[in-house]
């Protein structure tokens, strides 16, 4: 089921090291936090879960204080919806998501160092 509300999908390279599909998806939903879901991917990339075979998708709700282009370049995906769905907005990043495992993430959190892997 695509998302005919999405705007668009911006890519971003996967990390490096990582082949084929990520171990780990991260699925997250977002509105007007571009400050805090940048902060939070930013401790992501930071604690390199699963030594880095993981991707994040973000899905934003219609932002309008440029969260989208904000955190561009730390989601591997940013689903841009036309409508502020809520948290249901992670179900369109489920269908995106190529992990074996989906982790999901509040824009405000983000998994201690080791914890995916304790998992």
């Amino acid at each position: 089921m695509r998302n005919p509300a999405a705007r668009g999908e911006s890519l971003r390279t996967p990390p490096a090291g990582s082949t084929g599909a990520p171990l780990v998806s991260f699925v997250l939903a977002t509105h007007n936090r571009r400050a805090v879901v940048r902060h939070a991917l930013e401790q992501v990339a930071l604690s390199r879960p699963c030594g880095g075979d993981y991707e994040i998708i973000a899905c934003d709700n219609a932002s309008t204080d440029g969260t989208p282009d904000a955190i561009g370049d730390l989601a591997t995906v940013v689903l841009r919806l036309d409508h502020n769905a809520g948290s249901c907005a992670k179900a369109y990043g489920v269908e995106r998501a190529g992990g074996r495992f989906i982790v999901f993430l509040d824009d405000d959190s983000y998994p201690h160092p080791g914890s995916v892997e304790r998992m």
